[in-house]
Parts: C-alpha cells; sequence; structure tokens
C-alpha cells in the first residue's frame, strides 16, 4: 500500500512544469488589459482638456469680441477723455505761429521815394510825381526756440503784392493781398503740420516833410492741417480753418545826423503797436487706432476755440547814409536796432464735445522781450525804380525771428 505522502509529492512534482508552462500567457494577458485601460483613460483625460481647452478658447474670442464691440461703441468717448488729458497739460500751437507770421508782415506803403524827394536838393532826382506807387515783396523766415522744454520750430515763406496812390500830397491810402505757407512742428501736438494763409487789407498814411504815421489793417484767412501724436501710440489730425485781426500803427520823424559835410546821413526813430485777434473754426479732431492685428477703428472728437489775442509792441532807429549818383539814382545802406515786446492778453479756452463737455484751459503763453537788429541795401534808379534786399534778427530766449527779404517797387 502506498504511502499518501509520496503520492501528493508525485502530483505537485508533475503540477509545477504545467504551471510555469502557462504563466507567461496569463502574464501578457493581464499586461495588455492594465494598458487597454490605462490608454482608454488618458483617452478621456485628453477628451476632457480638449473640451476645457475648446471653451476657454470660445470665451476668449467672445471677450474679445465684446472688447472690440465696446472699444467701437465707445470709441469716440476713449479719444475725447484721452484729448482732454492731452490738452491740459499743453497749449494751443496754432495761435502762436499766427502771431509770429503776422509780426513779420511788412507795410504795405514805405516812405523810400518820399524821404528822397522831400528834399529841395533832390526834387528832380527821380523821374516821378510820386502819385502812384506799386509793390512786390517776396520773404522768408525762421523760428525756433524752446517753449516748455520742447522744441518749437516755424519755417515761413511767403510774398506781398501792394498798391496805393498820393491824395493832395500829404495822404496816402491803399491796401495788400498775400500769401504765406509755414511748417510748423512741436513735439507731439504739431507734427509735420502745414499753415497756407491769405491776407488783405487797407492801409492810410499820412506824410509830414520830415516824418510819417500810419494804419494798417489786415485780415488773415488761415487754412489748418494739423497733424498730432498726443496720444501713446496713437496718431490724430484735422484740417480747419480761421481767421486773424490784424491792426498796426505806427510813426517815425526823419533827422539828418552831422556826420558828414553833405548832409547825407539820417536817422529815424520810430514805434509801431499790434493788435491780433484769433479765431480758430469748431472742428473734428480725427484719428484710427488699432484694436487687433488686423483691425482698426475710428474715432473723433469736436474741438471748439475760444478767442485769442496778443500785443507787440516795437521801439527801433534806423540809420542811413544816401550815396547820389547823377546818372543812375540813389544807393543806400541802412542799419536798424531795436526792441520788441511780445505779449499775450488773452487766451481761448478748448472745449471738447465729452460728456462732461467741459471748458479746457491750457498753459498760458508766455511773454517776451527781444533785439531787433536788421541791415539793408536799397537802390533807387531814377525812372522810379526800387529794389532792397534785407535782413532782420529779433533776438531772445522766445520767439526768435530770423527774416529776409526782397522788395521791388515801381513809383510813378
Amino acid at each position: 500500500m502506498r504511502s499518501p505522502f509520496l503520492l501528493s509529492i508525485c502530483v505537485f512534482t508533475l503540477s509545477v512544469p504545467v504551471v510555469h508552462a502557462y504563466r507567461p500567457f496569463f502574464g501578457d494577458e493581464i499586461n495588455d488589459a492594465d494598458t487597454r485601460v490605462a490608454t482608454e483613460r488618458q483617452k478621456e483625460y485628453d477628451k476632457e482638456q480638449a473640451e476645457i481647452a475648446r471653451q476657454l478658447k470660445e470665451q476668449k474670442e467672445k471677450d474679445l469680441k465684446a472688447a472690440e464691440e465696446n472699444e467701437e461703441k465707445n470709441a469716440n468717448k476713449i479719444f475725447c477723455a484721452a484729448l482732454q488729458k492731452a490738452f491740459k497739460s499743453a497749449m494751443d500751437p496754432l495761435p502762436l505761429a499766427d502771431w509770429i507770421n503776422t509780426s513779420q508782415l511788412d507795410s504795405f506803403y514805405q516812405t523810400n521815394f518820399h524821404r528822397i524827394l522831400s528834399q529841395e536838393k533832390y526834387f528832380n532826382s527821380i523821374n516821378t510825381l510820386e502819385q502812384y506807387n506799386l509793390v512786390l515783396e517776396p520773404y522768408g523766415f525762421q523760428s525756433s526756440f524752446s517753449l516748455e522744454d520742447k522744441d518749437y520750430s516755424l519755417t515761413t515763406f511767403g510774398a506781398t503784392l501792394a498798391g496805393s496812390m498820393t491824395l493832395k500830397d500829404v495822404w496816402v491810402v491803399g491796401g495788400g493781398v498775400g500769401y504765406w505757407h509755414s511748417a510748423l512742428d512741436w513735439d507731439r501736438y504739431a507734427k509735420g503740420t502745414t499753415i497756407n494763409s491769405f491776407y488783405f487789407g487797407p492801409q492810410a498814411t499820412y506824410l509830414f516833410h520830415e516824418g510819417f504815421v500810419q494804419l494798417l489793417i489786415a485780415g488773415v484767412f488761415n487754412m489748418y492741417d494739423v497733424h498730432r501724436d498726443m496720444i501713446k501710440n496713437q496718431k490724430s489730425s484735422n484740417e480747419h480753418n480761421g481767421w486773424d485781426i490784424l491792426a498796426r500803427l505806427s510813426g517815425g520823424m526823419d533827422f539828418k545826423v552831422p556826420l558828414f559835410g553833405d548832409h547825407t546821413f539820417f536817422m529815424r526813430p520810430y514805434a509801431d503797436l499790434s493788435y491780433l485777434g484769433v479765431i480758430q473754426d469748431d472742428y473734428d479732431e480725427k484719428t484710427t487706432k488699432r484694436i487687433n492685428p488686423v483691425k482698426t477703428v475710428d474715432a473723433e472728437a469736436k474741438i471748439k476755440n475760444g478767442y485769442t489775442d496778443f500785443f507787440r509792441s516795437k521801439l527801433a532807429v534806423e540809420m542811413w547814409k544816401e550815396f547820389h549818383f547823377t546818372d543812375t539814382g540813389f544807393f543806400i545802406p541802412s542799419l536798424t536796432i531795436g526792441w520788441v515786446s511780445m505779449q499775450p492778453i488773452r487766451q481761448g479756452k478748448i472745449q471738447l464735445d465729452c460728456e462732461d463737455d467741459k471748458e479746457i484751459e491750457g498753459n498760458k503763453y508766455p511773454s517776451s522781450n527781444l533785439l531787433n537788429v536788421g541791415a539793408k541795401l536799397t537802390g533807387i534808379h531814377k525812372r522810379g525804380i526800387l529794389l532792397s534786399l534785407g535782413f532782420d534778427a529779433d533776438q531772445g530766449e522766445i520767439y526768435p525771428v530770423y527774416r529776409g527779404n526782397i522788395r521791388f517797387e515801381i513809383d510813378w
């Protein structure tokens, strides 16, 4: 009889190879199942993340669209508020340019022929009845200075055509017309700005033996093409018109100076007082703002400007020497030295048509005192033709001007 113990040993011995033979098959099956489960879970996770990303993208697009719609809807309001803030810390450069421009406008009538022919010794030296006078004067000037620590630059070229007639030997009445073009730059408040102006007006001069008194009134029509960069990364521009009203009263008296035996050296103290009023039309300041890489939005703000006026006075002495040539005429070199005062009177407030519709009072225009120095060469032909070349400099810290001109006159 066999022992149960021996029988169990035999069964165990026979079963071990079988188990080892099938263990690799069961292990791979378990690993594949785990992989499939992990893969399914990853797919579900990726799907959830993709859905979350899609929802976030949709929400971002909705927010961006809403922001763009809001910016389009409120573009004018946002732009107007930004302009208000910018104007509060600045001054309007246009009236200042008008003031400098009109201060360099020469008189429509000058007493060049009168002061020669009023001398008895030269009574018949020029073939003219001194009845009519015609003038053509091209000129140009440049003014550069620091205003509120920013470079202000104005360059102007213009021309004047004037005519006059003498009444009863003591009154000269007439007028003039002209045009100038100005290029203006002042930091971000006027970049590449241009001004085209037409002017016209009458003058009346009362002559006496050794001097004159003159009144000139002129209207100036200005066409402004303004470009600014007042708001960060946002340019704006406008085109509008305006008017200047100029009134100037001047006078002087001639004195012979006994420096030469033939009494051909003269001195003329003279003065002029000028008033200028500046009126600008209401206008729309326009801008285009980029709100995304491919889309822009247009905006505009309505702007009103108040009345601005200025006062200018000049006291000077002109000195000249007359050289008479019997066969041809006269050659007259002259020098001028004087003092100029530039005084703002009233500065117009700027009003923007925003929600609060407030008036803005910018910084005040400064006053200035300048030293005036000038030189001129004048030739007068005995047939009543005059040609002069002049240069003037108003030297000072603010509002300096360097001006040159050619003046052509016919008197008959």
